[in-house]
This record gives C-alpha cells, structure tokens and sequence, in this order.
C-alpha cells in the first residue's frame, strides 16, 4: 500500500482578500471591513485584522444567527465548489452570515498568530455554529464553509493555516494508513463532492493551455506551481486513496470507478515526504489494468 501524504498549498493565506461572499456593486460594511480584514492578515498585521473582524462580529452577529436558525430549521445547507448562477446569487444573498462566519475564522487566526490562545478557540468554535456560511474563493471560482476550517482547527490552531481540501485528504491518507477503510472513503468522497468541479476545470485549463505540471524530483519553481494546482492534486489523490480502500473492502467496483475518475486528472501530482511528486492518475490507470 502506497502511504504518501497529499501536500496541495505550501502556504494558506485564503486566496479571497478582494471579495468575501458578497456581490461587487453596492459593497455593503461588512462586505467591505472583512474585505480588509483578509487584506490586514495576508500582511500579517494581524492586530488590525482581529480589529476589523471584530467589528464585524459586532455589528452583524445576530442577523448572521437569524439566517443560520432559518437554514437549520430548512434543513438547508448551501452548496460549496463550483455552483450555478442562481445558486451563487441565493448564497451571495446571505452577505451578513458569509461575513460573520468569515471573520470568526479570521479573528480566530489572527488570535493565534498573538498568542491569544483562549480567545481563539472561542472564536473558532462560535464560527464552528455558522454552518451556512460561504467565502468565494477568487482565484479559484468556487465556495468554501469556513465552519469547517473554524471545527478542525478548534482542537489545533495550526490546521488553520492549511486548505481545507489539503486537511480531508490528510485524514483520508491517515485512515488509510490505520485501515480504516471505511473513513478513508468518507474523507475520499467528502473532498470529491466540495471539489471535483474546481479540480476537473483546473484539468482543463491546464489542458486548453497544452501545460504539462513536472513531476519527480523538481527545482522551487516547479513545485511552486504544481502547489497552486492544490485542489486539483487533492481531489485525484483522494480518488486513488478511496480506490485503495475499497479494494480493501473487496469492492472492485467502487474501486474501479474512483480508479477511473482519477485516470481523468492527468496533471494532478502528489507530494512524497522523501522529497518528489508522484501521478496519481499513473498509478490509478495501473490498478485499473490488474483489475480487469
């Protein structure tokens, strides 16, 4: 069993300091302070950056626990990744709970980073309760819950630091490597669901463009750019673990189908701690040929 660890992004710094979830023209207050929030603590002036989330919080808190209350009592939960317009304009819409749940985890970051460990634990699990909250992700085009980062990182701080698809795909190579199968497919699919859609259009840019990512032993500069493909590495590298676990499980079927979608992901690379990037879709193309 091949037991290697997914490194997608070296450096989280949340790619989204010009938006945060809401729509560009009339930029509302909280649009705007957690706008500069992000900006406060990608330049790790993490002062202003509690300062301004605070304030956030503050102000907004109540009309963001209204609209979770609403979502929970629906049985609603707003969709991540890529998403159709009409369901962007439905998210967008809850400009105030995407802030508040935003500037949680961005207050709670920026306590860590001032050694304000108490506090930030606070903060990370009031933001762990706003589950309905979205942040766009400018660069990649695509919604993340910020609850999620907000319960990881409520026990480790640290995690807070890592892309969210990065941590699944940790854990779905650490049940794996305790063979618990049945989690390794959980976590496995977990980030197929958030992420596929980002990864299979990451695929077909890197295609359009005639791109091929390096792989093996490779300088900074390469692995600088294999890293900004983070989502797309992670989501074929998950689609290799559950196609391990489930020939565990002695579901050749299941495996068989994650084993072909990751086929699909040719220019995804995983990371190997001895120090070179390996092709998932490589290695799931030669399962796929010993068990036909």
């Amino acid at each position: 069993m091949i037991n290697r660890i997914s490194h997608a992004w070296q450096n989280l710094s949340f790619c989204v300091v010009a938006l945060a979830c809401s729509t560009l023209s009339a930029q509302a207050e909280h649009e705007a302070l957690t706008s500069s929030a992000w900006k406060s603590f990608a330049s790790k002036d993490y002062k202003a950056a509690m300062r301004d989330s605070e304030l956030v919080i503050a102000k907004y808190a109540a009309d963001a626990e209204s609209l979770q209350k609403k979502l929970t009592d629906a049985k609603e939960t707003p969709p991540v990744g890529i998403v159709t317009e009409g369901e962007e304009k439905v998210i967008h819409a809850r400009g105030s709970l995407n802030d508040v749940g935003a500037c949680y985890l961005i207050a709670a970051r920026a306590a860590f980073k001032l050694g304000m460990i108490d506090k930030s634990k606070e903060l990370f699990g009031k933001g762990a309760n706003l589950e309905g909250a979205r942040v766009w992700d400018a660069n990649g085009k695509f919604f993340w819950a910020p609850s999620g980062m907000s319960k990881r990182s409520m026990k480790d701080p640290n995690l807070s630091d890592r892309a969210e698809h990065e941590l699944i795909t940790s854990d779905a190579w650490e049940a794996l490597g305790k063979s618990d199968f049945e989690s390794a497919v959980k976590y496995a699919d977990l980030c197929f669901k958030q992420y596929a859609e980002a990864a299979k259009q990451m695929q077909a840019d890197l295609t359009k463009r005639n791109t091929t990512m390096a792989d093996g032993i490779v300088d900074d500069d390469a692995k600088a750019k294999i890293h900004k493909n983070g989502i797309l590495n992670d989501v074929c590298t998950c689609l290799f673990i559950k196609g391990q676990a489930a020939e565990k499980l002695k579901d050749n079927t299941l495996a068989k189908t994650a084993y072909q979608a990751a086929s699909d992901l040719s220019q995804a690379r995983c990371w190997d701690p001895q120090g070179w990037f390996w092709i998932p879709s490589e290695a799931s193309k030669e399962r796929l040929s010993e068990l036909k």
